[in-house]
């Protein structure tokens, strides 16, 4: 499209990315058919859950200092978009 109108939302995500690295399947393919929703699209968490692939690894540890002993964490997150556009959106 020599000028686009979709830039900066979700579809245009959907429609300069996915559409341009290849994927075939439509908006409906996935938030109807694949989730088997239909036309209830108040279940978000389900397609959370099938849009995202989430790795956490955590560490706790002891912090020491001459006198005082601080619990801490350190916790590593990989998010993986198995989505059709950009998450989030909006």
């Amino acid at each position: 499209m020599d000028n686009p109108t979709q830039c900066a939302t979700l579809y245009g995500s959907y429609n300069f990315s996915y559409r341009v690295e290849g994927g075939t399947e439509s908006c409906q393919d996935c938030h109807m058919k694949k989730s088997k929703l239909g036309h209830n699209m108040q279940s978000y968490r389900a397609m959370g859950q099938m849009a995202v692939d989430m790795k956490v690894e955590a560490m706790a540890y002891q912090w020491r200092d001459v006198v005082t002993t601080t619990p801490a964490a350190s916790v590593q997150v990989d998010l993986f978009n198995k989505a059709g556009h950009a998450i989030p959106d909006g």
